[in-house]
């Protein structure tokens, strides 16, 4: 588990119509929120945090949603750009006023603002550099030019690809891997990884044919010789 401390409020505690999975999410979701009251973690991320499969994880926030003590918000296409926002007022009211509560707020979390924020700061970093270097070790394994490691890490961080892109980029790597021009001279026309990532070079259209050029296969020719037999020959 993550070195930060959680703390749950008594009525997402007490609530008999959460599970217990359900009631300890909402209190790492609070733990891990921003300044801005967004949790960034991902739904492999507390999988492994609890040891539970991810549709375990998934129902159980889909409880805290329906139970009104979480809303979700994306700032970009895909789960990849998914916000768990923690409700601060009663869950019986909406979710829209929870990120502009009141000075006068109750809400225990508010209380301990101080080191809350410093561990969910710290703990959304390491969340977010688990995955890119995990999405960066897959893009590695793929390509076939295993030279230049460091510079093509920066321009893989510069790109920083949620999963849709790094599923694109895999998808052109299949191809490109059997392309003629790729295959040729063994692999010396292959760009550096660095090279690939910044030309944007996932976006190439794949030619007619991908493969690599096969060497003709030799002809065989049969002749009647001067003296009446029957010769093969390659040619």
């Amino acid at each position: 588990m993550s070195d930060y401390y959680t703390i749950i409020p008594a009525q997402v505690r007490t609530d008999s119509s959460l599970s217990l999975l359900a009631r300890l999410l909402y209190g790492d979701i609070a733990a891990l929120a921003s300044d801005s009251g967004e949790c960034w973690a991902s739904n492999t991320f507390f999988a492994n945090e609890y040891r539970k499969d991810r549709t375990r994880v998934i129902a159980a926030i889909k409880e805290l949603i329906s139970a009104g003590y979480v809303r979700t918000e994306y700032r970009k296409p895909g789960n990849n750009g998914r916000v768990l926002i923690p409700c601060c007022e009663n869950a019986t009211t909406s979710c829209e006023n929870a990120t502009g509560s009141s000075e006068n707020a109750t809400d225990p979390l508010q209380k301990h603002n101080g080191t809350r924020r410093e561990n969910a700061t710290h703990n959304n970093k390491k969340t977010n550099k688990n995955e890119y270097t995990c999405a960066f070790a897959q893009f590695w394994k793929a390509y076939p030019k295993k030279q230049d490691k460091a510079k093509a890490q920066k321009a893989f961080d510069k790109l920083r690809p949620d999963q849709a892109l790094l599923d694109q980029i895999l998808a052109a790597l299949e191809w490109q891997t059997r392309s003629a021009d790729w295959a040729k001279d063994g692999g010396q026309f292959i760009p550096f990884a660095s090279t690939y990532l910044n030309g944007r070079r996932w976006e190439d259209e794949p030619p007619a044919n991908t493969t690599a050029t096969r060497p003709s296969v030799p002809k065989l020719k049969t002749f009647i010789d001067e003296n009446g037999n029957e010769v093969a020959q390659f040619c």
